[in-house]
């Protein structure tokens, strides 16, 4: 009787392919990143950048001078990278008119910063919004309980234009009759 040969698969999934993998799969986090993210060493110089970082400075029209993410207190940042503080910083930068929350990381196993950007300038618009509408309800709330008090009209549009002024954020408020 003739023996088969056993064919045995050769595994491609050892240990070290798997170790390989792995860090190819935590090399490309930074790379494929929507946002920018910046690496800054232990004297303040940016030693990498990923590509959304390149591309939003080309959105703005800033060239490659990623220079413009680093906050202006990023000595602080660099002594607590300094001091083997491991805290975390968040920061809001505006650039060309955008605004850019950052999270800011000394990662002092590796000694760098690493910056985490974001651009919030739609947020903020919308906050700016909502302000500005609950500022005119809270006004209209209040004027019409003064046109409740009021005893006559010259009252209630004094008391109008003064809720106008607190409430509403105008210099001065102009009132006319037709």
């Amino acid at each position: 009787m003739k023996q088969k040969k056993s064919i045995t698969k050769r595994d491609n999934n050892t240990p070290r392919k798997q170790a390989d993998e792995e860090i190819e799969r935590f090399a490309s986090f930074p790379q494929l990143s929507p946002n920018p993210i910046l690496e800054i060493d232990s004297f303040g110089q940016i030693t990498s950048y990923n590509e959304a970082t390149v591309k939003t400075l080309r959105i703005l029209d800033l060239k490659e001078d990623a220079s413009i993410f680093l906050p202006e207190d990023m000595n602080k940042i660099l002594d607590a990278l300094k001091q083997k503080n491991e805290m975390q910083f968040y920061r809001e930068i505006n650039i060309e008119g955008k605004v850019f929350g950052e999270f800011l990381y000394p990662a002092t196993q590796f000694n760098v910063v690493r910056i985490y950007a974001f651009d919030i300038t739609e947020r903020r618009q919308q906050e700016e919004e909502l302000r500005r509408l609950n500022r005119t309800l809270r006004a209209l709330g209040k004027s019409s309980q003064a046109m409740m008090r009021a005893g006559s009209e010259a009252e209630y549009l004094e008391e109008g234009g003064s809720i106008i002024v607190q409430d509403c954020g105008h210099a001065m408020v102009g009132i006319g009759f037709a």
